[in-house]
């Protein structure tokens, strides 16, 4: 069986998605995939107020060890 539906992402959608792996659905079985693209482009230099994972710091970093 499967089951497709459509929510905005929320807090709750990442509690409805805790509930079913509690009552034993499988981890592999369920999928969220966002509706929405980002229309933002990704910065390139986080600063101490936002960090979105991507830096171009981290790869001169990991390039010099």
């Amino acid at each position: 069986m499967h089951i497709i539906s459509s929510f905005e992402h929320s807090a709750f959608l990442e509690l409805a998605i805790n509930k079913l792996l509690n009552r034993g659905f499988e981890k592999e079985k369920i999928v969220a995939i966002p509706l929405e693209t980002p229309t933002e482009q990704p910065k390139f230099f986080d600063t101490i107020h936002r960090a979105d994972g991507f830096s171009l710091f981290d790869l001169s970093a990991v390039i010099a060890v």
